[in-house]
C-alpha cells in the first residue's frame, strides 16, 4: 500500500510504524523540515521510505469561495478512481 503526498511524516518512530505495521511501501518527509532535520530523518530511515517534495507550488486564496471550489475539486478527482 502506497501513502499519498498528503500523508507527511517528520519522525522517524511514526514511519517505523507505518512502513512496518501498516505495510506502507513509502511516506512523504513534511514541507517544513529545514535541512539538518530532513538529513537527520533519512539517516535514520531505511533507504527508499521517503519521497522528497523539492518543488511545490502553493496555492494561495484570496477568497475562502474560491478554496471551497478547488477543494471540492480535488475531492471529485479523488473519487473518480
Amino acid at each position: 500500500m502506497r501513502s499519498d503526498f498528503s500523508l507527511k511524516v517528520g519522525n522517524y518512530l511514526t514511519a517505523y510504524y507505518l512502513i512496518v505495521h501498516r505495510q506502507l511501501e513509502r511516506l512523504t518527509a513534511p514541507d517544513d523540515l529545514n535541512t539538518t532535520q530532513l538529513a537527520t530523518l533519512l539517516s535514520k530511515s531505511q533507504t527508499g521510505w521517503f519521497m522528497i517534495t523539492l518543488h511545490q507550488h502553493i496555492l494561495l486564496f484570496s477568497n475562502g469561495a474560491l478554496h471551497v471550489l478547488h477543494a471540492l475539486h480535488v475531492l471529485r478527482l479523488s473519487v473518480r478512481r
